[in-house]
C-alpha cells in the first residue's frame, strides 16, 4: 500500500461526533423545563383550573402540591446533564398517572400526557448514566 506524499492517512483520523443529537435532546430538555416549570408553577400557586381538576381526581389538595414541587423540581434537574435523568424518571411517573387520569377521570384524550412522558422517557435514557 502507497503512503500518500504528506504523510495524511485518512484511515488513522477520527471524526468528531456530531452535535447534531446532542442538541435535539438539549433542546427536548429545555422544552420540557418550560412546560412542566409552568404547570407545576401554576398547580402550586392555585390556579382555578388546576384547583377544579385535583378536586375531580378525589385525593385532595395536598395532591395538588405534591404534584406541582416535583413539576418544579424536575424542570430544574432537566437544566443539568448530570440530574437530567432523575428529572425524566420523575415526569415520566407524573405522566403515567396523567394519562390515568385523562382515561379514568376526565373524559380527554390522553395526547398531551402521552407526548410529554414519551419525551420525558427520551431523556431519561439519553441523560442515564453509564455504569460499567
Amino acid at each position: 500500500m502507497r503512503k500518500p506524499i504528506d504523510g495524511f492517512d485518512p484511515r488513522l483520523t477520527t471524526l468528531p461526533k456530531s452535535l447534531g443529537p446532542n442538541r435535539v435532546v438539549w433542546a427536548i430538555q429545555i422544552f420540557l423545563a418550560f412546560a412542566f416549570g409552568a404547570a407545576g408553577a401554576a398547580k402550586l400557586i392555585g390556579v382555578a383550573p388546576m384547583v377544579d381538576l385535583f378536586d375531580q381526581i378525589g385525593f385532595g389538595q395536598w395532591f395538588r402540591y405534591v404534584t406541582g414541587g416535583i413539576e418544579v423540581g424536575s424542570a430544574l434537574l432537566l437544566l443539568s446533564v448530570r440530574t437530567a435523568w432523575v428529572a425524566g424518571v420523575f415526569l415520566a411517573c407524573i405522566m403515567i398517572g396523567a394519562v390515568l387520569v385523562h382515561i379514568f377521570v376526565v373524559p380527554s384524550p390522553p395526547i398531551g400526557p402521552l407526548v410529554l412522558g414519551a419525551l420525558a422517557t427520551t431523556i431519561t435514557f439519553k441523560r442515564r448514566p453509564f455504569l460499567s
